[in-house]
């Protein structure tokens, strides 16, 4: 049987890999150091869109708005064209550049790629119409049915003993001495 391969032969050629997209269309730079060397360049490409989608969807203090909006401002997979920062400025936009190893790109152990990819316009969707004020119907003032009653109490209320400080005394506050509060012996 065949001897397997030296480890420091496979950790070179399965090695971490720093990417630095630079995105000018979208005023920021995203760096990736989650890829292999032997992750292609659609892998890349699909990582930058979910992080641009996140980007848009994000709020800023780590809550999400609803993703559908954000998934229409940016452009699909297949539009998004990289290449490389230096010139001649190899662009890689086929589905056969796609399959193409990072280590194949020249981009191990680090790269940085320039990132086409224009955000989409889309409009925001449209507000209801406010209630017009001549329709009766849009004026209607809950029946009694509509309107909800308080819930009832889980214990009944104990009896009310004309007694507002509840310390347990005889209730009579006019003369209290404080004597109940404070026992006379130690």
């Amino acid at each position: 049987p065949p001897a397997p391969p030296a480890p420091a032969a496979s950790a070179a050629a399965n090695s971490n890999v720093r990417l630095q997209l630079r995105c000018p269309q979208w005023s920021r730079n995203v760096i990736f150091t989650a890829f292999q060397s032997n992750n292609t360049l659609g892998d890349v490409r699909r990582a930058l869109r979910e992080d641009l989608v996140r980007g848009v969807a994000g709020t800023g203090d780590g809550r999400m708005q609803d993703t559908t909006l954000a998934e229409a401002q940016v452009p699909q997979e297949e539009a998004i064209v990289l290449a490389e920062q230096v010139p001649p400025r190899r662009k890689f936009l086929t589905a056969e550049d796609m399959q193409m190893t990072l280590q194949a790109a020249g981009l191990c152990p680090s790269g940085t790629l320039l990132v086409d990819a224009a955000p989409i316009k889309v409009a925001p969707p449209p507000r209801p119409p406010p209630p017009d004020p001549t329709d009766p119907a849009a004026m209607e003032i809950p029946s009694e049915d509509d309107v909800l009653e308080p819930a009832e109490p889980d214990a009944p209320a104990e009896p009310d003993d004309g007694d507002d400080d509840s310390n347990g005394d005889d209730g009579n506050d006019d003369t209290d001495d404080g004597s109940d509060i404070f026992p006379t012996a130690l």
